[in-house]
């Protein structure tokens, strides 16, 4: 029997499960004079505030400035891209590289708290904060560069680890460090278009996050994507030779060719955009320790 691949996404189902193993867990020693477990890092990374910006919200509706976004797009407004299997994935790209910005919410599903954050389009992928509250333990991430922060309360000693962005070998900051990944929407959109194997509509369209948004199933063969995708195929082969190199992935576009939504179709979970354009705010930590990595 074949695997079915936990999708384009990295396995959402996959990785939020992993974290139940994570949360409380001690990756550092103890130190006495370290901030207690969960205690906030610096505002510096967020998602910018007052000055002409805003906070980002699970909704991921702006709290202060009004959205640069237009408003609720009509079903007659004529698509801003193409649905053909060559040219959906790089459309959608260059709409999300002209809005340079966004917010989103990573939804797990069960119980586990959702993930929120923004990024800043750099290329072909973007610069990422993303946070999560578990009672009274906080959890942030920003990858900038090629380089991953990690705030985890005691996890992390009360401050921030530094590692390298991928992969890494840490299980802890690891699991949160590719589950905020699979939240750049402009690095998924480059990485999967070389395994494109067809697009078709998914359904009439709804309403996501005020937009009316038609969703698209885009078949993937892991095989010959690239970047993030790629890696997360080839990882997951090394533990099972039957797994299957098909997934699905699911968008859900507004007319003007901004993903609102994206998500495994059979797995429950997905991420949610919004805020296209608004001012984020992505800065490294003053301070941080290297992580030390466990094999």
């Amino acid at each position: 029997m074949r695997v079915r691949p936990p999708l384009v996404i990295v396995g959402v189902g996959l990785v939020a499960g992993a974290l139940a193993g994570v949360l409380g867990a001690q990756a550092f020693a103890d130190d006495p004079a370290a901030p207690a477990p969960g205690a906030a890092p610096s505002a510096q990374g967020r998602v910018a505030s007052p000055a002409g910006t805003h906070s980002a919200s699970p909704s991921g509706s702006p709290s202060g400035s009004p959205s640069a976004e237009p408003s609720a797009t009509s079903d007659e407004t004529p698509p801003g891209f193409r649905t053909t299997a060559q040219h959906l994935l790089p459309d959608l790209a260059a709409a999300v590289a002209s809005a340079g910005t966004f917010t989103f919410t990573i939804e797990l599903g069960d119980e586990t708290p959702p993930f929120t954050g923004a990024a800043r389009v750099v290329g072909t992928r973007s610069d990422v904060v993303a946070e999560m509250h578990e009672g009274p333990d906080h959890v942030e991430i920003r990858l900038i560069g090629d380089d991953m922060y990690a705030s985890m309360g005691a996890l992390t000693g009360g401050g921030w680890g530094h590692g390298p962005r991928g992969f890494p070998a840490d299980p802890f900051s690891g699991v949160y460090a590719q589950l905020v990944e699979i939240a750049d929407l402009a690095a998924v959109l480059a990485d999967a278009q070389p395994g494109v194997v067809s697009v078709g509509p998914a359904g009439d369209p709804e309403s996501v996050g005020g937009f009316s948004a038609t969703p698209y199933d885009v078949v993937i063969d892991m095989r010959r994507a690239s970047g993030s995708i790629r890696a997360s195929y080839e990882q997951n082969l090394s533990s099972s030779s039957e797994y299957d190199p098909m997934s699905t992935m699911r968008l859900w576009v507004s007319g003007d060719g901004l993903v609102r939504r994206l998500s495994d179709p059979d797995s429950g979970g997905g991420i949610t955009y919004g805020d296209f354009g608004e001012p984020v705010e992505i800065e490294a930590p003053e301070t941080f320790t290297e992580i030390e990595y466990t094999h």
